[in-house]
């Protein structure tokens, strides 16, 4: 089912600035471990079970002063095409992690379609954040598969033989990797995964969810908090937001006026793997399986 966009009513100019005075760090999207990344098991055996990109403010194998932007839900028809047109005048380039039947529909929307075309043809990586942005942890181990596997088949649709492989993965809500590490939900899941793809977490999360539609100083304003506070590497966004789309230029800008450079997914896995997304997922070793 294509999920619809929510609308929103800005209100007056003092209404948005009553609103950003009234955000406090508090309302920021919690990120689990405020420290350095967690430790990469089985390294000593050739390949550590499960490769992520994990959570935490401050990955310790990233520089500083780094960034690394990517977006979860897309495609939509109105805002993907904004974010992207901001990324081709920054000459920043990002990771667009697909959904095949949320905002609309990859199997039948030629518009929808044509935007992934855009985004390999202008740079950007495609990674995987399943068909339906369903919690799979609540999904048994048959449907978990047909999620991932239904958004690579859907890309090499469109694609064809020029189609990436699908190595980076984002789980919807970051469910089962944040906050159930290695109960039994976790090993339901990440076992699948590792078949596919290297799961990538969060460092930085502006909260999107609680602007206003269009109100760009807002989700700028959040991020400025999360950099304050120390935090780099990973930045979630949504390409399917209209007030992402707006403050994706002085999000840009800020993270240049303070030194920051731009990494893309696979830089980071290189740097903590030493390896890419694609020779980890082609190791069985990586697989849990030892």
């Amino acid at each position: 089912m294509v999920r619809a966009a929510a609308t929103y009513t800005l209100g007056s100019i003092a209404g948005v600035i009553s609103l950003l005075a009234g955000l406090s760090a508090a309302a920021d999207r919690p990120i689990p471990g405020d420290n350095v990344a967690a430790p990469i098991e089985g390294a000593l055996c050739g390949c550590p079970p499960f490769p992520e990109i994990p959570f935490g403010r401050r990955p310790s194998y990233l520089p500083g002063n780094t960034l690394v932007l990517t977006f979860d839900d897309g495609p939509d028809l109105v805002n993907t095409p904004k974010v992207l047109d901001v990324l081709a005048r920054e000459s920043v380039q990002a990771t667009f992690f697909l959904n095949t039947e949320s905002w609309t529909s990859l199997r039948e929307n030629a518009v929808a379609r044509a935007i992934v075309r855009r985004i390999v043809e202008e740079g950007h990586s495609l990674a995987n954040h399943t068909a339906h942005h369903l919690r799979i942890s609540r999904l048994p181990p048959e449907k978990i598969e047909q999620e991932i596997a239904e958004v690579e088949i859907v890309v090499r649709e469109i694609l064809g033989s020029e189609a990436p492989r699908l190595t980076l993965f984002r789980a919807p809500f970051g469910d089962p990797y944040v906050g159930h590490r290695w109960g039994p939900t976790f090993r339901k899941v990440a076992p699948i995964v590792a078949r596919h793809a290297v799961h990538v977490g969060w460092n930085i999360a502006p909260t999107e969810r609680v602007c206003p539609s269009g109100a760009g100083l807002c989700v700028l304003a959040s991020t400025r908090r999360q950099l304050d506070r120390g935090a780099y590497g990973v930045v979630l966004l949504h390409s399917t937001k209209a007030e992402t789309a707006a403050g994706l230029p002085a999000i840009i800008a800020e993270a240049r006026r303070r030194g920051m450079r731009f990494l893309s997914v696979e830089d980071a896995v290189r740097a903590r793997y030493q390896r890419s997304s694609a020779e980890l997922v082609d190791d069985p070793r990586c697989h849990g399986g030892g």
